[in-house]
């Protein structure tokens, strides 16, 4: 997002990074990569950040913080009552709706943990799944009928515009409270 920060801005953390001795890429072993290591820009950005706005991780790594321990608490349903309810998230963490975005949508804690759906999905349903990582629940429509080891299957997928911005998504208007939108995309 620096792209669309002022000319000030952008001469600062460029200044920053010479100093840091911050190279656009850089070489890194597989093992740092994927399992984490210390980096300059995150413990700066740890150190100045104000704590709301801190990061949850003092290393960057594809799994930093998932070495297979408990991820929260996660209560869903059973689907006892009803199949179609099975693996459905009430709370993550004791809450039933999250406190993180503007509005009462974007804060919902929809669907499953996406490992689980109910039998007999049907092509026209819109499936949730709720992603604690990115503090929102996603949805996933239709996309075409897959044939997985001799199994007709259903492939549903994101929709397109599921980070698009307000004007391409208006679902999306309350994860930009401050009506300063990032450009679509993640």
């Amino acid at each position: 997002q620096m792209r669309f920060a002022g000319r000030l801005v952008q001469s600062a953390l460029s200044s920053m990074l010479e100093i840091l001795k911050q190279e656009v890429f850089n070489s890194t072993s597989v093992r740092d990569i994927i399992w984490g290591y210390d980096h300059p820009l995150i413990k700066l950005g740890n150190d100045v950040l104000p704590k709301e706005k801190k990061l949850p991780f003092d290393k960057f790594g594809f799994f930093v913080n998932k070495n297979h321990s408990v991820s929260g608490v996660w209560e869903t349903m059973t689907g006892i009552d009803d199949v179609k309810n099975v693996a459905k998230v009430i709370s993550f963490d004791g809450e039933k709706k999250l406190d993180f975005w503007a509005g009462d949508e974007c804060n919902a804690i929809k669907g499953t943990d996406g490992s689980l759906f109910h039998p007999e999905v049907l092509q026209n349903e819109t499936l949730y799944i709720f992603n604690k990582d990115l503090c929102q629940s996603l949805p996933l429509v239709f996309q075409e009928e897959v044939l997985h080891h001799g199994i007709n299957t259903f492939r549903f997928v994101p929709p397109s515009n599921v980070f698009g911005t307000p004007q391409e998504n208006p679902h999306n208007r309350c994860f930009c409270p401050t009506g300063n939108c990032p450009p679509s995309g993640l």
